[in-house]
């Protein structure tokens, strides 16, 4: 079991979660050298533009770790009957590449550019073929991470995430397989916008919240109201996607997300009485 309470430090630490990482992705049976590669390329590339362990916004090193840690700990709970082998290695992956945004200008990412990116590095290419996934499985599931899922972006992203289908031999003509990395590209969405609030106390979910808050633009007045709405939409309007990924962690991480939701909740009641 991985100690929460190390991972739940305020203070960055980059080296320990990656470590936990790869212990994590290797009892998941992801040992082949190409997954480490991948975590190795990603953190180095982010470190060299100045977005590494002192970088201020959500979508930081820490994040991006914390993201691939929350499959494998989704994945080795066993608890998801039709999540298999392969589809491990798809979220796993996407996990990682998820925000490759190297170029960013805005700590909000754009998955458009995330998969701009990608395509254009080809050391990344030859990893994802080195670990024998389709690169347009990986692009569906990154496209499915888009926040919200509603509106223009979901219209848009539904339109591209329709040509990788089409593109690749594993759905093309496949609704059934089509609908099912759909499925997996929701999971990996709860997982982007949860783990982070499961890995400690309620000092931590402020911090978070607060980086989140400057990712998604709000002004500081509204964060308390902004991340009750937040987890309201986790937890109400996409309750059977976000519970089932709370069954599948650890106790101490479920009651830590169920912790920080009430209490800013309670934060918000507060803010309303002074009002």
């Amino acid at each position: 079991v991985i100690p929460v309470e190390k991972l739940s430090s305020s203070i960055s630490d980059t080296a320990y979660i990656k470590n936990q990482v790869i212990k994590l992705a290797q009892k998941n049976g992801l040992d082949e050298p190409c997954y480490k590669k991948m975590l190795d390329y990603t953190i180095s590339n982010l470190e060299s533009r100045s977005l590494g362990e002192k970088y201020y916004g959500y979508h930081n090193i820490d994040h991006l770790l914390e993201i691939p840690l929350g499959t494998l700990l989704v994945g080795n709970s066993r608890q998801i009957s039709k999540l298999s082998h392969d589809d491990l290695r798809y979220l796993f992956v996407s996990a990682i590449f998820h925000d490759f945004e190297p170029d960013k200008i805005i700590d909000k990412p754009s998955e458009d550019n995330v998969l701009k990116n990608l395509v254009l590095d080809a050391k990344i290419k030859d990893m994802i073929t080195e670990s024998k996934i389709d690169f347009e499985i990986i692009k569906v599931l990154i496209l499915r991470t888009t926040y919200p899922w509603s509106g223009k972006s979901k219209e848009t992203g539904e339109k591209y995430i329709q040509k990788c289908f089409e593109s690749s031999e594993i759905t093309r003509n496949n609704p059934e397989k089509q609908e099912h990395f759909l499925w997996l590209g929701w999971l990996l969405s709860i997982i982007d916008r949860m783990i982070s609030y499961t890995l400690g106390d309620f000092s931590k979910a402020m911090h978070i919240a607060k980086m989140n808050s400057h990712a998604l633009g709000w002004h500081p007045e509204v964060l308390v109201q902004r991340s009750v709405t937040y987890f309201d939409d986790l937890t109400k309007n996409e309750f059977k996607m976000s519970n089932l990924v709370l069954e599948c962690l650890p106790k101490e991480m479920k009651e830590n997300f169920m912790n920080n939701v009430q209490m800013f909740a309670k934060l918000r009641e507060r803010e309303i009485k002074i009002q």
